[in-house]
């Protein structure tokens, strides 16, 4: 893995821990922003488990 890539992952991953912890700034659309973030997070991992895999 290019140390770019990883570092892009890992600010990626860094994203969505911020994003769901900011959730209870955004009254009424709290679980959508924590949602957001958890999925942003899982997406750091899962783009570089399936190029590793291909």
């Amino acid at each position: 893995m290019r140390p770019l890539f990883a570092v892009a992952m890992t600010a990626l991953f860094v994203l969505g821990l911020y994003l769901m912890g900011a959730a209870t700034d955004f009254p009424g659309a709290e679980a959508y922003v924590f949602v957001a973030g958890l999925l942003l997070s899982t997406l750091a991992f899962f783009i570089p488990i399936q190029m590793v895999k291909d």
